[in-house]
């Protein structure tokens, strides 16, 4: 028993003897007792019995129990960190002397397949490496040590390199600054194995550098730039150059504001990697490409502004990179629907000419995309110049025949259109994202205007998307929806009526997803389409919103409740038509005062439905007294008895506020000395919300 330890019920001898037990689960059961209390903290055995615990579970690390061989492993950081830095120094030279183990089967364990010592004592190293803190008084020690000996091991066996360079990359993460002294080597090695043969020596020397790129100082990181740009000149086969180019993005992603003074080097080579015919049919480092320019991209600030013309060069071209398919997409005549349906039509026999499992040119054409919605997010694009042709060619790409980038192409717009929208609207941005010649306000009419322009084509466009089978591409085409009814809700007004079919077939989807996305639409449609559109729309949809509230989820149910509250609110102001018809929602207002009644009354239902039911009982009632006749003064009963229960007291009381500030006012006399009663004593509350909507 180690000093201290008096009294408690963990015995070390106990785990000893256990520890060295014939039986695998005396053994498994010492380990995790010990962990147990390693983890605690509370463990303080003597230096001899340190030296034995340490021994014992180094010899475990090659138990043929692999549950004992894992347990062994979680317990080597926490044991590393409370022995003394020398016997942790000990522990690590025997861990790297097992990496430098032949790579034989383990006659005595079978269990452990072709697991070797090696990969073993990889695994605890990685553990140690992960799991002890970077301030243990060991951590500082202990990571120089494996580094200067993980270093010297890299000329060995072309296994043991690998492992030295992965565990050499997780030191550089993990304790980067505490290795300042050893970043000049590490840098110098992880160069001279971007340049090796073998693919996987160059995938970890590329995470290494990134790992590297992120702790070391000025000095090191322009050279790291320099060497990286020297390579990508030098490579003379396409392996080399994506390794670079790997490396590259790697060091940009993970220092973008150092990175953003070598800019004006790297740029010219890897536009030239993407655009050149020289490189066309290399499709990975074309994406690589893409991908590290992207990179540049976002970290790139200011010093982008002379090369935003020649991205969005490399952009149009890489965008319209498809070997396998001979029909040119990009005229902005295709937008007729004709050609629309004459596409539609031709599509098996396309099909037929290739394989989509052969072809991954699309990989091209979504790294394009990413670089376009990298270009919207960093607020380099101008109104008038590069936006217009950026969107241009998004939007007659939105035909891509690939999902998975038509997503995407989808989303950038979407981002492309809020960041314009933003730079238009706010002077301090304008001024820098803008043409300077012009001034704000035509750069605004000119992007609505655009936009207004392209509403039918557009519509068309998601239209098209919500008739596929892909729940992705529909919610998709939703957001992009929304987003246009957002921007220009005068100029979409016409077109979301067209396709108020297709938003009646996603509240009636499965899919919950495209139910919540199409009701999301709607609800924006409320704030923000004209109100003779609006009426029209809510009309035409009122049965299937009616279900969406019966839906058996409760979000679906809330969303489909709030959407008809705000509905009616908004609608409530219009005059009945002069030809003697009924205001917006009439005859749906009885409907939907019975749908909240029922959700209301339910014992298992959500919170959130409830306050958003007796939120639009009290719009129902406060807008459609005629219609709804003897349920007005149910429905006021009801929100009365609401007013007692204490989960629900600050919505009802807020919904008698509805109502008592409307036309009909009235169907409240009856209840007034109530109503009062109860008010008065809700404001001795100590309940913020609930006085402060008793006294609205």
């Amino acid at each position: 028993r180690g000093p201290g330890m008096a009294g408690s019920a963990f015995s070390m001898a106990s785990v000893m003897e256990r520890l060295a037990s014939a039986d695998r689960d005396f053994r498994y059961m010492a380990l995790s007792d010990l962990l147990g209390e390693l983890q605690r903290n509370t463990l303080r055995p003597d230096p001899e019995t340190e030296k034995k615990l340490s021994r014992k579970i180094v010899d475990l690390l090659q138990d043929p129990s692999t549950e004992v061989q894992g347990l062994a492993i979680k317990c080597l950081p926490s044991l590393v960190a409370c022995v003394r830095p020398d016997l942790a120094a000990e522990l690590a030279e025997k861990l790297l002397k097992g990496l430098l183990a032949p790579e034989e089967p383990r006659p005595d364990a079978p269990s452990l397949g072709s697991k070797s010592a090696r990969d073993v004592a990889s695994m605890a190293l990685r553990a140690i490496i992960h799991g002890i803190s970077t301030d243990s008084p060991q951590a500082r020690g202990l990571s120089e040590l494996l580094t200067s000996r993980l270093l010297r091991m890299l000329s060995g066996h072309p296994q043991v390199k690998l492992s030295c360079l992965d565990l050499l990359a997780d030191l550089v993460l993990r304790f980067g600054s505490d290795l300042s002294s050893f970043h000049s080597d590490l840098c110098t090695e992880f160069l001279l194995q971007i340049s090796d043969p073998d693919l996987q020596s160059r995938k970890r020397a590329v995470q290494g550098l990134t790992a590297l790129s992120a702790a070391s100082s000025l000095r090191l990181f322009d050279r790291l730039a320099a060497e990286l740009k020297s390579l990508l000149e030098s490579s003379r086969t396409s392996e080399y150059r994506r390794s670079a180019v790997q490396a590259l993005g790697g060091v940009c992603r993970s220092n973008a504001f150092h990175f953003s003074h070598d800019i004006n080097a790297a740029l010219p080579i890897l536009l030239r990697f993407a655009t050149a015919e020289e490189f066309e049919e290399d499709v990975d480092l074309r994406e690589q490409c893409l991908q590290c320019l992207e990179a540049l991209i976002m970290g790139g600030g200011s010093s982008l502004g002379p090369h935003v013309p020649h991205l969005v060069d490399a952009f149009r071209v890489c965008i319209r990179y498809d070997p396998n398919y001979a029909i040119d997409v990009d005229d902005e005549d295709e937008d007729d629907e004709d050609q629309m349906h004459d596409e539609e039509g031709n599509d098996s026999e396309e099909e037929s000419l290739y394989s989509d499992d052969d072809d991954s040119s699309w990989k091209v054409r979504r790294a394009a995309v990413r670089v376009a919605r990298a270009l919207a997010l960093a607020r380099v694009l101008d109104a008038q110049g590069t936006y217009q042709q950026v969107a241009v060619v998004l939007v007659t790409r939105m035909k891509e025949r690939e999902e998975i980038v038509r997503q995407d192409i989808i989303s950038a717009f979407i981002e492309m259109m809020f960041d314009i929208e933003s730079c238009t609207t706010r002077p301090e941005i304008s001024s820098t994202s803008m043409a300077v010649d012009e001034p704000a306000s035509e750069a605004v009419f000119d992007y609505r205007a655009d936009l207004v322009n392209r509403a039918s084509q557009l519509s068309r466009l998601v239209t098209k998307e919500l008739s596929q089978r892909s729940v992705k591409g529909r919610i998709a085409a939703l957001s992009l929806i929304k987003a246009l009814v957002a921007l220009i809700p005068e100029g979409i007004a016409s077109s979301l009526l067209e396709m108020a079919r297709s938003l009646d077939a996603c509240l009636k989807e499965s899919h919950t997803n495209v139910k919540m996305e199409a009701l999301s639409v709607l609800q924006q449609a409320t704030s923000s389409l004209p109100m003779i559109a609006l009426s029209s729309l809510m009309d035409s949809l009122a049965t299937s919103i009616l279900d969406a509230i019966a839906d058996r989820y409760y979000k679906v149910t809330a969303e489909g409740l709030r959407l008809c509250g705000d509905a009616m609110k908004r609608l409530v102001s219009l005059p009945e038509p002069d030809t003697g018809g009924s205001r917006p929602l009439a005859r749906s207002a009885r409907d939907i005062f019975l749908c909240a009644e029922s959700r209301l009354a339910a014992p298992d239902q959500d919170s959130e439905v409830k306050d958003v039911a007796i939120t639009c009982i009290g719009y129902a009632i406060a807008g459609y007294p005629r219609e709804l006749e003897s349920l007005t003064h149910q429905g006021v009963v009801s929100l009365v008895g609401r007013m007692e229960n204490e989960v629900s007291r600050i919505s009802a009381v807020r919904a008698i506020g509805i109502i008592g500030s409307s036309s009909a006012s009235t169907c409240l006399e009856a209840s007034l000395e109530r109503i009062f009663g109860m008010i008065s004593s809700f404001l001795r509350k100590n309940d913020h919300n609930l006085r402060e909507a008793c006294l609205t």
